[in-house]
């Protein structure tokens, strides 16, 4: 690879990547107020909404440790 096809790949990367999570961030946000939307409507669902809405933040907060489990890998010396 030369010089310009590097530069283009770690600058542009970040970016892409960047976006992905953005919209899977925003994604489940628009999920939870979807949940309390429903509750509203209809207070029986109350137990499946909160059941729902715990397992949804439960994967958004390992979403935000995966840069953290990562550098431990990388200090670790571990290769995918």
């Amino acid at each position: 690879m030369d010089g310009n096809t590097m530069y283009w790949l770690f600058t542009t990367a970040p970016q892409a990547i960047a976006a992905f999570v953005g919209i899977i961030f925003t994604g489940m946000f628009f999920m939870a107020e979807s949940i309390d939307n429903r509750v509203r409507a209809d207070q029986s669902l109350t137990e499946i909404a909160e059941s729902a809405k715990t397992a949804l933040y439960k994967n958004m907060k390992t979403i935000d440790q995966t840069p953290r489990l990562l550098n431990e890998l990388n200090r670790n010396h571990v290769s995918f």
